[in-house]
């Protein structure tokens, strides 16, 4: 998955590289709605770590451990441990998940320097790819909950 997001996704589509679903963010809001929050956390970060490490020309090294991190962490605490998570309650998470992790991640350019925090681009940019995003989790989340539900236990 993180070479599909690191290598064919931008290459299929070399025009539209803002407008990019982030693929490997919703494996990991998968795995932080089906799977126990301490198993989540370090798959969180072991497929930022991973994902930094095949493109770090894109981002400084470690902010896609960070974020995803934080969006694992954040998912897995809020999520209701006692109710079975359905791919309709998992779309809106997955909206608000895909919205925060580029917000944070525009507010990580704009310490860094960069000058893209600004109402255009999230209006524009960031917007339309959280749709994509929550819209694509209705064929990730069931293919990612399948899979997983072989390995590691659950709550």
């Amino acid at each position: 998955m993180v070479l599909l997001q690191a290598e064919f996704l931008p290459a299929l589509l070399p025009s539209l590289d803002q407008f990019i679903p982030d693929m490997t963010l919703l494996v990991v809001v998968t795995w932080a709605l089906t799977l126990r929050w301490q198993w989540a956390i370090p798959l969180g970060f072991a497929t930022g770590l991973v994902l930094d490490l095949i493109n770090p020309a894109t981002y400084p090294t470690g902010t896609n451990t960070l974020l995803y991190t934080i969006v694992a962490l954040g998912v897995g605490l809020l999520r209701q441990p006692p109710f079975s998570m359905s791919v309709v309650r998992a779309i809106p998470i997955t909206l608000c998940a895909a919205f925060s992790y580029r917000i944070l991640l525009l507010l990580g350019q704009e310490i860094l320097g960069y000058n893209n925090l600004q109402f255009k681009i999230i209006l524009q940019v960031i917007l339309p790819v959280a749709i994509i995003d929550a819209a694509l989790m209705l064929v990730v989340f069931v293919v990612v909950r399948a899979l997983s539900q072989i390995g590691a236990p659950r709550e």
